[in-house]
């Protein structure tokens, strides 16, 4: 999986492209993690490049969704396909986790 990172004002917008599954979740935690340490806590995880995701994925989006509370943040996904919308309903992590079409409308909620 290959993550990628730009900001558009204080979000951080963090691409995922490939699989985001066990295999991989060290790497999207090492770059998040480097981005938490440096006090930013507002982000959009792009995924409409996601072509899997595992338990450990959405444990990995769920934990960051945690760090960002924690410091009175927020993660929204942007360009969520069909198939993880369910997903993400099914486990009911649609609770915890907000997601927009775009990255831009994802951005606006951010104010």
């Amino acid at each position: 999986m290959n993550v990628t990172v730009t900001q558009l004002g204080g979000v951080q917008i963090v691409h995922l492209d490939g699989a985001l599954v066990a295999n991989s979740v060290q790497e999207f935690d090492r770059i998040v993690d480097g981005l938490l340490a440096r006090d930013k806590r507002e982000f959009v995880v792009e995924v409409e490049s996601l072509t899997g995701v595992d338990s450990a994925g959405l444990e990995a989006l769920t934990r960051l969704q945690g760090h960002c509370e924690e410091r009175l943040g927020n993660v929204r996904l942007a360009g969520v396909n069909p198939t993880l919308k369910t997903i993400i309903e099914i486990t009911r992590l649609s609770r915890r986790l907000a997601f927009s079409d775009t990255t831009d409308a994802a951005v606006a909620e951010f104010g």
